[in-house]
């Protein structure tokens, strides 16, 4: 009965953390990720919110005894993680101040940002971020290899 009980009570806690903090998490996130990779734009799928909900969702979950898949969530924490630190670190290299020359004001400044080269860069790293969730998880190096091989082409 005891053990029953810490069941429901973790899976009620998942529930809540879900509903509360980051709706973007449900679910596996696999079709999620593979439609971000292959060009779609889902706002609010690789924030810190999501990364930290995703994560202790798939643990109380894997930790009460229910069915349900780590794979998924792995690969797209994986992704996240990747996501969150290219905009952290690579951002400021595709920013470029210039001098606007406007009507009477003179030069003022302005930012331009490479978004098209910085997009590839994303979807890069989050294709690599996403073997390394998988080679993690499965102990296989090859099979984050191969991984990353079948999200490229």
């Amino acid at each position: 009965l005891a053990g029953i009980a810490g069941g429901i009570a973790t899976i009620c806690s998942s529930i809540v953390r879900w509903i509360w903090i980051g709706q973007g998490a449900g679910g596996s996130g696999a079709p999620e990720n593979k439609g971000w990779l292959n060009g779609n734009s889902i706002p609010g799928l690789f924030t810190v919110k999501s990364l930290v909900c995703r994560a202790i969702c798939t643990l109380l979950s894997n930790m009460s005894g229910y069915p349900v898949g780590r794979e998924g969530p792995t690969v797209t924490m994986g992704s996240n993680l990747a996501y969150l630190l290219t905009n952290a670190i690579a951002l400021p290299y595709v920013r470029q101040w210039v001098a606007v020359d406007t009507q009477g004001s003179g030069c003022s400044p302005a930012l331009l940002i490479d978004e098209e080269r910085f997009m590839i860069a994303q979807r890069v790293v989050c294709t690599v971020g996403g073997a390394c969730g998988m080679a993690m998880l499965f102990d296989s190096p090859i099979g984050g290899i191969i991984y990353m091989f079948e999200e490229i082409t």
